[in-house]
């Protein structure tokens, strides 16, 4: 289970932030955990801030690992012996293409049996113009639903 869970983020274009996940296994001490993190854009809000900014899109993709799932990009992987593990994705000088649902997904393997589970969060960001002014996305395009409870 799930002992520390990410939590939703708005940030300022240029801030760091740290996303914390953390996990504890059911099973006796000698098995596997693997954490990854993994990034999935919000396609329908980067639409919206392409056409509103002129700032280059494609250089988020170089920063992360170049391994893909659809839209989704694979950040990370950590794997331990044992039951318990815990992680962070310190994520510095976040842009724009930063935004989107940040999923930790964890393989909790002990002998035959593998149980796996995630836990999402989403990270928004509001963009730094010149001097001290932001421009902040509409509200209703910066709801997003990552299926949990209301």
């Amino acid at each position: 289970m799930f002992t520390e869970v990410p939590q939703d983020v708005m940030a300022v274009e240029g801030d760091d932030v740290v996303l914390i996940c953390a996990y504890q296994g059911s099973g006796p001490t000698s098995h596997s955990i693997e954490m990854q993190w993994w990034h999935m854009r919000d396609v329908r809000l980067n639409c919206f801030l392409m056409l509103s900014v002129d700032a280059p899109h494609n250089q988020h993709m170089n920063r992360l690992s170049t391994s893909k799932n659809s839209d989704a990009t694979k950040i990370s992987a950590v794997k331990v012996m044992g039951s318990d593990i815990s992680n962070y994705l310190r994520l510095s000088s976040v842009r724009r293409e930063d935004e989107g649902l940040y999923e930790c997904r964890v393989s909790d393997r002990s002998d035959d049996n593998t149980q796996e589970h995630k836990a999402q969060a989403t990270l928004r960001v509001d963009f730094r113009l010149q001097g001290d002014m932001q421009v902040k996305a509409p509200r209703s395009l910066a709801r997003h639903s990552t299926g949990g409870p209301r």
